[in-house]
């Protein structure tokens, strides 16, 4: 939730334990800092395979906060599943 360009405490807390997370599970959550939306940089955020430099959610910046951390939970079910 944004506040005149402020992103409220507790959401930046949340999203740190999901940068966390994501790190652990070998990604990276990576936001947008574009300024204005446009087609290809919708100001969202995105996740990336950090061994491969591959985008594995979010090409065009397009997920919500919500979207990443759903995406974060079923992957990392989805890597223990596989172990």
């Amino acid at each position: 939730m944004e506040y005149e360009g402020y992103i409220m405490p507790v959401i930046k807390v949340e999203e740190n334990f999901y940068r966390r997370k994501a790190a652990r599970l070998g990604v990276f959550l990576s936001r947008s800092s574009a300024k204005l939306w446009h087609i290809d940089n919708q100001q969202g955020y995105r996740i990336i395979d950090k061994s491969t430099s591959r985008v594995l959610a979010g090409q065009k910046y397009d997920l919500s906060f919500e979207d990443a951390k759903a995406f974060l939970d079923e992957y990392e079910i989805k890597l223990k599943s596989a172990k």
